[in-house]
């Protein structure tokens, strides 16, 4: 009885087997795989001596089954349905897995690209994003440009007609001459350093910022910064107090000026009703520490 048992549950699973490939199969996409209904048809066969061997337990049904008379016949028709069915399915086997592994490797390939295109995308918007802030970059430079020029050239202007003018009536001294050119250099010199900040900001977006280390003279660099910005913004008053700073320090001077620059221009810009502005310069420790101050 227990080889009945075991014997029909073997045949079950062979037709739960065979059921599922059945209905796998009639997938379009399964069909498209060589040796799918070989395998199929092994397993059938496979079915089939599992069914011959159940029907050896009753001889009622042994003779509906049983093709031959004879024991050696019998065997035979069992044989022939597990070798048989072993055989289809190995060639079967033999047929779809390598189309199996070529499917897997267009998969693999697909994702490959998939994967690809992804970087490509998200480089692209690494890009789009880069160039809309240059757009910016140049938006704001523009607006800054126009405003910042503006002083330095007024300056320029003004002395060359003082200049022009005294020269006409014959009362230009030399050492009015001399004070007037000084003063054009000096907005020369803003315009040159504003556009050199301009260029620094470009080196930086293509990583050449470079920072030249020399002994500076903080004291000065500060106190000219402010007096430059002071004569920009007559509306202000900016007061200073460097005697905690030392006499000289190791820095890049051209950005430090640039830095204290912009730190004076956002204080006067966004304090416009509150004019007293204070600069403030001592040690800390090892540290040299700048302080700018405003009431907005």
């Amino acid at each position: 009885m227990s080889d009945v048992i075991l014997e029909s549950v073997r045949a079950i699973v062979l037709l739960g087997i065979v059921v599922f490939l059945w209905n796998a199969g009639r997938s379009k996409f399964q069909q498209t795989r060589k040796g799918w209904n070989l395998i199929i048809i092994g397993f059938s066969l496979l079915l089939m001596g599992s069914l011959v061997d159940i029907t050896d337990n009753f001889e009622e049904l042994n003779r509906f089954v049983i093709i031959g008379d004879t024991p050696t016949e019998a065997f035979l028709e069992k044989f022939v349905g597990f070798l048989g069915g072993f055989c289809i399915l190995a060639i079967g086997l033999v047929k779809w897995i390598p189309s199996v592994q070529k499917l897997s490797d267009e998969i693999a390939e697909r994702k490959q690209v998939e994967k690809e295109l992804l970087k490509t995308q998200l480089d692209l918007q690494q890009t789009l994003a880069k160039e809309q802030d240059l757009n910016k970059l140049q938006q704001q430079f523009v607006s800054m440009a126009s405003h910042e020029f503006r002083t330095p050239l007024a300056i320029i202007d003004t002395a060359a007609q003082r200049m022009k003018r005294r020269a006409d009536e014959n009362r230009l001294t030399p050492e009015e001459a001399v004070q007037r050119v000084d003063k054009i250099r000096d907005a020369v010199g803003r315009m040159t350093q504003l556009m050199e900040s301009t260029l620094n900001t470009a080196r930086m977006e293509e990583g050449k910022f470079k920072v030249k280390i020399k002994p500076c003279d903080i004291g000065k660099v500060v106190r000219e910064v402010c007096e430059h910005q002071q004569e920009m913004s007559k509306t202000h008053v900016i007061s200073y107090d460097l005697a905690g700073l030392p006499v000289t320090i190791q820095a890049d001077t051209d950005f430090l000026e640039q830095a204290l620059t912009n730190l004076l221009s956002n204080a006067v810009k966004y304090a416009p009703d509150a004019p007293d502005i204070e600069v403030k310069g001592y040690t800390e420790g090892d540290q040299v520490v700048i302080t700018v101050r405003d009431q907005g």
